[in-house]
């Protein structure tokens, strides 16, 4: 069985993700992988580093590894390798990430979002410049990953989410998941139209007012996840909404 235990991507959800995850270990014994979302490549180095000079070495580590785009979960993506590797050592931890190349370019497809924002926010639009980001991150996100049997696959964020409900027999879903306005961007598909002209304003407005004015990203997702504007929105781009 192949069962995906999915959230949010903020720090709070993520907390609750390692309670549910070692509440399945011990209720179901069939389980023999645990897929966790920092790339294989690195997982041994994070649980050596953590064990031998603690989670802030290891946050370090990954920021050098991957770029601060990527760190809003690390911290209790560690606490739970960390548990899983002490409390369950017959669990095989493997990656639900894809390759570190991949990875990387996620996160400077990340950092330059960001920097898009400032720029459109300053000088106005240039969709030009955003459908180029937008087919950057198409080309990266949606190459397959796949799984061995009996294993928990931790999924972090909506567009995880979306990839890994159609691959797993069962989604356990910690708290309301609804994508955010940069999620929306990396899941659309469709043409480069009125639509993805809103999907970026909405984006702009997340990056630029909502997040910096939040005092962490979970504060900034439920905000967002409670503007009816937005919500209307998201509503109207269905089947992206489901």
């Amino acid at each position: 069985m192949l069962l995906a235990v999915s959230s949010p991507s903020t720090e709070a959800h993520v907390v609750s993700v390692s309670r549910v995850v070692s509440a399945l270990l011990v209720k179901e014994g069939r389980f023999e992988n645990v897929a966790i979302p920092i790339p294989k490549e690195l997982l041994t180095i994070v649980i050596k580093l953590t064990l031998s000079s603690g989670k802030g070495a290891a946050v370090e580590f990954l920021r050098g590894s991957l770029g601060n785009a990527w760190l809003v979960t690390h911290s209790p993506l560690i606490d739970l390798i960390i548990m899983l590797y002490r409390e369950y050592p017959w669990v095989n931890l493997i990656s639900s990430s894809p390759s570190l190349n991949d990875q990387r370019r996620i996160s400077r497809i990340a950092v330059d979002m960001v920097t898009l924002t400032a720029k459109s926010a300053l000088t106005g639009i240039k969709i030009d410049d955003w459908v180029k980001l937008h087919r950057q991150a198409v080309e990266t996100l949606d190459k397959p990953r796949t799984y061995p049997p009996n294993s928990i696959v931790v999924s972090i964020g909506y567009v995880n989410y979306l990839k890994v409900r159609n691959a797993a027999d069962d989604v356990i879903v910690v708290s309301e998941l609804k994508p955010t306005p940069t999620e929306l961007f990396y899941i659309y598909r469709g043409d480069y139209d009125d639509r993805f002209r809103d999907i970026v304003k909405w984006v702009i407005r997340y990056l630029s007012d909502i997040v910096p004015s939040s005092r962490n990203l979970t504060e900034a997702y439920i905000a967002i996840t409670r503007n009816r504007e937005y919500l209307s929105f998201v509503r109207s781009l269905t089947p992206l909404s489901n």
